[in-house]
């Protein structure tokens, strides 16, 4: 019996209660602590079942526990007002691609559960996790909408640690309180009571003490730095029948402008508008010879109608500004190198790129610009465009230029006048990444902008998880917000991550309200991503370290086999209410370990049988006899399981640690034998120099591959 429904059940079960738990979803925050635990267990069980009373391989009921989560949490995206072909595509390739790369980590977890065994292997599936989350904040296929801190953005009372973290300490906490709840439920029940109460207390404390410490941090909280009077436009502009082109770019910019009016004086400082608000057609000229530049041109605005009414509209204001997103055009030089995003202008034959901005128009007249950095795949961004670049035209269009837009690499930071405001600009999908605004912040940012459209998905929770991740920035930051949105919600969010003034969905709106200007950097802004950065290089050493004895079987061109082979090794758990053991003791036959209270493990085996990992009743005997040898008192004691594992052993019984000759960017770190607990600090340390700084050390010279040959 394979028990397929089993892990059926609990694949479903896993990828409900993430979606339960998410914000605007189900809400029901709590859950994310017990979410993973049915999909945990019931790898465990398919771990400790013997391989024909179980399926053949386990990583299809993490995919659908994977593709679960996704499709019950961002269902929305098929409500883009296209053609059902588009609509499916982009309801089923975020998601089904999210969940291929979200089952890295997992797959990383299967391979490394061979050498490592039950609670330490699940902690390298945490650490692999977090490292999957930063890296999917990186690359051309992006999509950290389910970063499993983002779960906590409907309570921001509970993670204001954050300030500290940032959002991928809630994914700590996460996995940390679905570890303990799992540990609780594989507390065997031979053990004594006490067994069963330390994970039950352990379990509460991981999940009650953060939630604690952030209501505390919250109670302490108070807006910092002078106070900003800020106006904010909601237009309410239809983008799908509106705003690409039924209603004339300069009427829509009237329009908002007339919204602003009546709250404008002289105490304002910042109008903001959201993103596309400016989508004035952007044309060349050739005059005499010289080129002239109409409309939204990054190299020469003089000619915008656009800027010129933006002026003439703060003229009776000289110490406010006006935020705008706008969609500008840059125009390369004749023969100069340009990014792959780049295109031909016909007729010219000159590269220009297209960006989706933000200008700043300050009451002096001057201004400055921004350009989006972290751009939606497939509708922004032709993924991998350096290879896929000729299919840039299949991307999708929803309102704007389409295909690959340009982008900076400067966080930079736009400011009034006076040098009072420093506005960190966040572009629509901008705001979902919590390292990206700290590096604004970082440059002097005081001020936390978003602008953004939120209307393409219809009334879904799309727009309203959106909302809410921006409470995480302002906590993360200890940053006020001013959030304009086209067709809603627009809000102003304060340090505490507290929502102000919302306005309602798919109506004209225009807020009035105080912002705080802080200058203070928090340890996440100071320090940006440091818990992902650890989480690559852990993984590194985890991936390095649990090769173990399969390292043979891993094939690479030019590099023979590395000599190391498995040798079996069986322990037992024996519970008792005898006195409890204090340290390790040894017996010729064996010895004996203090393990979690009233129980004890019995070791170990050294048997050359290859890869088998079973049981035997030999083995089994063996233990037991040397136990009642040193401690006779142990013949009451309860048979609690168990274990075996395959230590990799090398012919001269010394690791192999070291840099290959033949692939100089291979380093060994295998073949501990039986000290690999012992000897993993030393082994982390000396393989870290060596990738990190090319650091030599003496150890290198005894645990070299050199000594059995060419590697």
């Amino acid at each position: 019996m394979r028990h397929r429904h089993l892990y059926l059940a609990c694949a479903l079960l896993t990828g409900i209660l993430l979606a339960l738990s998410w914000p605007a979803i189900g809400g029901i925050t709590p859950l994310i602590f017990v979410a993973w635990t049915p999909l945990l267990w019931a790898e465990q069980h398919y771990a400790d079942s013997p391989k024909e009373e179980r399926p053949r391989n386990f990583m299809p009921y993490v995919m659908l526990a994977l593709l679960a989560w996704n499709l019950a949490t961002t269902w929305w995206l098929f409500f883009v007002s296209e053609h059902l072909a588009t609509r499916l595509f982009t309801l089923i390739g975020p998601n089904v691609g999210n969940t291929l790369v979200m089952s890295a980590p997992w797959l990383l977890f299967r391979v490394v559960r061979r050498g490592l065994q039950g609670a330490w292997a699940r902690v390298a599936l945490a650490v692999f996790w977090l490292a999957f989350e930063r890296f999917h904040m990186h690359w051309d296929l992006s999509w950290p909408w389910l970063t499993l801190g983002n779960v906590f953005a409907g309570n921001t009372e509970w993670v204001q640690w954050y300030e500290v973290t940032g959002h991928l300490g809630g994914s700590i906490w996460v996995w940390a309180a679905n570890l303990a709840v799992l540990n609780l439920l594989l507390a065997r029940p031979g053990r004594p009571a006490t067994g069963i109460t330390r994970p039950a207390a352990l379990a509460v404390a991981v999940i009650a003490l953060p939630v604690v410490a952030g209501w505390v941090r919250y109670a302490t909280v108070r807006e910092e730095g002078p106070a900003a009077t800020v106006v904010i436009v909601q237009p309410n502009i239809d983008p799908y029948k509106e705003k690409f082109g039924a209603i004339e770019p300069m009427e829509q910019l009237e329009r908002m402008l007339a919204q602003a009016r009546p709250l404008m004086d002289s105490t304002v400082a910042l109008v903001v508008m959201p993103e596309t608000a400016l989508q004035e057609p952007s044309t060349i000229s050739n005059e005499q010879g010289r080129l002239v530049f109409h409309g939204l041109w990054e190299n020469d605005m003089g000619n915008s109608r656009s800027l010129a009414r933006i002026r003439e509209f703060l003229a009776p204001w000289p110490h406010a500004s006006l935020m705008a997103g706008m969609s500008s055009v840059r125009l390369y030089p004749p023969g100069a190198d340009h990014p792959p995003s780049a295109r031909i202008l016909e007729g010219l034959g000159r590269a220009f790129d297209a960006y989706n901005a933000a200008l700043m128009v300050r009451g002096d007249g001057s201004f400055a610009y921004y350009n989006k950095s972290k751009l939606v795949p497939g509708v922004e961004l032709m993924p991998f465009e350096e290879v896929l670049g000729p299919l840039g035209g299949l991307a999708l269009d929803l309102g704007g230029t389409t295909g690959s837009l340009g982008t900076q690499k400067e966080r930079s930071v736009l400011w009034d006048p006076a040098k009072r405001l420093g506005i960190a600009p966040a572009i629509c999908y901008e705001s979902v990444y919590g390292d990206h605004v700290a590096a604004h912040v970082r440059n002097g940012a005081n001020l936390l902008v978003v602008m953004t459209n939120d209307g393409w998905w219809g009334d879904t929770p799309g727009y309203k998880q959106h909302l809410l991740y921006g409470k995480l920035r302002a906590v993360e930051e200890r940053r006020d917000m001013a959030r304009s949105a086209n067709t809603g919600i627009s809000a102003i969010i304060d340090q505490r991550g507290d929502v102000h003034h919302p306005t309602g969905w798919w109506v004209k709106a225009t807020i009035r309200g105080k912002v705080h200007l802080r200058s203070g950097l928090t340890f996440y802004a100071r320090h940006g991503d440091y818990i992902g950065k650890s989480a690559y290089a852990a993984s590194l050493l985890l991936v390095v370290l649990a090769a173990g004895s399969w390292s043979p079987q891993i094939e690479i061109a030019g590099i023979p086999p590395i000599p190391v082979r498995p040798v079996r090794g069986q322990l037992l758990e024996l519970a008792s209410d005898g006195p409890s053991l204090q340290r390790v003791t040894w017996g010729c036959g064996g010895y004996l370990v203090p393990f979690a209270p009233g129980s004890l493990l019995a070791g170990a085996t050294m048997e050359e049988v290859g890869f088998d990992e079973r049981i035997t009743v030999a083995a089994v005997g063996k233990l037991i006899a040397s136990a009642r040898a040193l401690i006779p008192s142990l013949r009451q004691a309860v048979f609690a399981g168990a274990r075996v594992g395959l230590r990799p052993a090398t012919p001269d019984d010394l690791p192999i640690i070291g840099r290959s000759e033949a692939l100089p960017g291979l380093v060994f770190a295998t073949g501990h034998f039986r000290n690999g607990i012992l000897l993993a600090p030393l082994t982390a340390r000396v393989v870290a120099g060596l990738i990190l700084e090319n650091r030599t050390d003496e150890m290198l010279e005894v645990t070299s591959p050199r000594r059995f040959g060419e590697f």
